[in-house]
């Protein structure tokens, strides 16, 4: 009986690991010098119960947040903490630039494109969600390298 009841802790455990994906993750690569990056992602809680994440953490940073951004009356944006997100089951959250992201603080090194970078993520009844993420570069591509490159196509 008690392994009986182990197995179904197992399974459920699995179950409720397997509700939350994401798509369109990604970490930005900072240009040398920055300590801080930021996260984006769209969460998916395809579960029959709501998830609350309380905490995340990151293989990269020496802190990880949930932040936001704000408009104030005067027009002045800032940035803030977030203590939890909530997604409804069958809902999703999604974590932009100029909105809700996570924000990885005290990186350890430089962050490359093309690399990963290990997430994971807590919610309030003690489940862990980890993810790898692609890390992915915010400097533009420069007009020169596109007539380059428009140059070799023609």
């Amino acid at each position: 009986m008690r392994s009986l009841i182990l197995c179904l802790g197992i399974l459920m455990s699995a179950s409720s690991y397997a509700q939350l994906t994401l798509e369109n993750a990604l970490v930005r690569a900072m240009p040398p010098g920055q300590p801080n990056t930021a996260a984006f992602m769209i969460m998916i809680n395809s579960g029959n119960t709501d998830i609350r994440l309380t905490a995340v953490k990151s293989s990269i940073s020496k802190k990880s947040e949930f932040h936001q951004h704000k408009k104030s009356k005067q027009g002045v944006m800032s940035m803030s903490r977030v203590e939890f997100i909530d997604i409804k089951a069958g809902g999703s959250f999604t974590f932009k630039s100029g909105g809700h992201h996570i924000m990885m603080m005290g990186l350890k090194r430089m962050l490359k494109p093309g690399e990963s970078v290990q997430l994971q993520l807590f919610d309030d009844n003690g489940q862990d969600y980890a993810f790898e993420l692609p890390v992915v570069s915010i400097i533009p591509v420069s007009y020169t390298h596109l007539r380059a490159h428009e140059t070799v196509l023609d």
